[in-house]
């Protein structure tokens, strides 16, 4: 028994010291993302590079008052009256 228990770590460890180490690994890029956004209603696409909380920012650099003229529901184009859109299950 005490036999079998050797073997097997020896060939537990020959498996973990045959593995290929984390540096030859190839190297992760992370690459920031292309988001196309509106800074104003009605307003033309930009196109602007990074994380989402960096779109934001940018947006709101363009446009302070984001947060008060998007509104999600209350957009110009849409119809106050309509009803809002309901999932058909």
């Amino acid at each position: 028994m005490k036999l079998a228990t050797v073997g097997l770590l020896s060939f537990a460890q020959s498996i973990v010291l045959g593995s290929p180490s984390p540096s030859s690994y190839p190297v992760r890029r992370d690459v920031d993302l292309q988001w196309t956004v509106q800074a104003f209603p009605n307003g033309p696409f930009i196109h602007v590079n990074g994380t989402i909380e960096q779109v934001y920012d940018h947006v709101l650099k363009i446009n302070p008052s984001f947060d008060k003229e998007f509104v999600p529901g209350h957009l110009p184009d849409e119809d106050p009256w309509s009803p809002p859109l309901q999932a058909p299950f």
